[in-house]
């Protein structure tokens, strides 16, 4: 069940948002706003930090519609505003982005990959060098991605 405040910020989301086109609502990660709203809503109980939080949330939604519309330095503020309460929520109370540990993983296993791959294929001999970094790479990625799920699975996502 949501909190009043949550309700208000929802409401008021929603009433600034009628004026944009829902491209710029998907581009601007609206909805992402409202489910960090969300997630500090539930922790300021517990968190000062969070509650301080809210605050900003609340002059953000307050002008999200002009801030969106606005000029560009605008928009980098409420982006940065954003990115404040994503790094608070991912650093203490290790809540991170849906996806975060897939792509994360997904990197480093084709970075890893691509390194052993070589490595190896040279190794053997120079001129398997180009099989090895395409092998590499596949399995590289194709284990990042499981890992990065089994990772997923274990964290609380948003």
């Amino acid at each position: 069940m949501d909190s009043i405040w949550y309700n208000k910020i929802q409401l008021q989301v929603e009433e600034k948002m009628a004026t944009l086109h829902a491209k710029d609502f998907k581009f601007y990660k609206v909805d992402y706003f409202l489910a960090l709203a969300k997630e500090v809503d539930r922790l300021s109980s517990n968190c000062v930090d969070c509650n301080m939080l809210k605050s900003k949330i609340e002059n953000v939604a307050n002008g999200l519609d002009e801030t969106l519309s606005g000029t560009i330095s605008l928009r980098r503020e409420y982006e940065k505003q954003l990115s404040e309460i994503e790094k608070h929520i991912s650093k203490i109370h290790k809540i991170y982005p849906k996806q975060y540990f897939l792509y994360l993983y997904s990197f480093l296993g084709i970075v890893a990959g691509l390194i052993l791959g070589a490595a190896i294929s040279f190794l053997i001999d120079a001129k398997f060098l180009k099989l090895g970094v395409i092998l590499g790479f596949t399995i590289g990625l194709i284990v990042g991605r499981i890992l990065g799920q089994v990772k997923e699975k274990q964290h609380h996502t948003i």
